[in-house]
Order: structure tokens, then sequence, then C-alpha cells
């Protein structure tokens, strides 16, 4: 998955305080003539990454949307 990298951040609270980054999402181009799509919200997969890609490409998803929730095993840096 090619494409840039944005942080999600909530709105500010009521006393005007940021919070701090909630996820890290990887975003490409979706593609429209996608027959499945899957989602999947991660954080540190980098182990299981291949097999659950390699696995739900078997059963026929052809396109991915991955959330980070700011990995820090590499896992955003691979799917890029």
């Amino acid at each position: 998955m090619a494409g840039k990298t944005t942080s999600v951040r909530p709105p500010p609270t009521a006393s005007g305080a940021v919070a701090p980054t909630l996820f890290t999402a990887i975003h490409g181009s979706p593609r429209e003539d996608a027959r499945a799509t899957a989602f999947a919200v991660v954080k540190d997969e980098m182990y299981n990454l291949r097999s659950f890609l390699d696995h739900h490409r078997r059963l026929g998803v052809d396109q991915f949307i991955v959330l980070d929730d700011r990995s820090s095993d590499g896992t955003r840096e691979w799917l890029a």
C-alpha cells in the first residue's frame, strides 16, 4: 500500500486542550473496481501482517484499508 501518512486527532476538550493523537492512518487510493475490501485496525502487528494479508487475499479480498494505532514495531513503515 503506497500512500501518505496522516495523524488523526480527537477534537479539543471543553477547556481547549488537545488530546494526543489517536491513530495514524495510511492512505492509499481506494479502488472503485475492488470486489472485496477488508478493513483492519492494527497496533504492533508486524509479525502477523503477512499471514493476515495472504489469508484474506486467498478468500478474495483485493483491497485493504488499514488503520494503524501508533505501532512501534515497523508495522506502519512495512505497510507504506
